[in-house]
C-alpha cells in the first residue's frame, strides 16, 4: 500500500495493489485482505456520499486507486480527517500484521498512477 502526502503532510491519495495471503486455514479467505477492503471501501463512501469531495476513484480486482481532486479549503479539511483516519487504521493494521502488509510513503514523483498500478499488477 502506497501513501502520498502533500507538504503539509496530508494525505492526498493511496494505492493498494495485491492480497496480503494472511488465511487462518488453508483455503479460507484472507482476513487481512478483507478488513483493508473494507477500511477502503469506508473511506471512499464517506468520501463520496457524506463529504461529497470531488475524488478520483479506480477500482479492480486486488487494486484501489483514490486521488483527492483540487477542493475549496473547508470541504479538503473534512475530506482530510477521513483521509488521515484511513491512513492512521491502515498503518496499525500493518503494525499488527507485519510481512503481510506495507504501507509506505511515496512523493508525487514516485507515486503511481492508476494506469502503471494496473500495469505492475497484470505483469505479476
Amino acid at each position: 500500500m502506497s501513501l502520498q502526502s502533500d507538504t503539509r503532510g496530508q494525505v492526498q491519495a493511496l494505492a493498494c495493489s495485491g492480497h496480503a495471503g494472511l488465511t487462518v486455514e488453508e483455503g479460507e479467505a484472507d482476513l487481512l485482505c478483507a478488513g483493508v477492503s473494507a477500511l477502503c471501501g469506508a473511506l471512499a463512501l464517506g468520501l463520496i456520499q457524506v463529504v461529497r469531495a470531488p475524488i478520483f476513484l479506480q477500482e479492480d480486482y486486488g487494486l484501489f486507486y483514490l486521488r483527492l481532486e483540487p477542493m475549496e479549503e473547508g470541504l479538503g479539511a473534512k475530506a482530510q480527517v477521513l483521509m488521515a483516519t484511513a491512513s492512521l487504521a491502515l498503518r496499525e493494521l500493518a503494525l499488527h500484521n507485519q510481512g503481510f502488509l506495507e504501507v509506505q510513503e511515496v512523493d508525487s514523483r514516485h507515486f503511481p498512477s492508476w494506469e502503471e498500478l494496473l500495469e505492475r499488477a497484470e505483469g505479476a
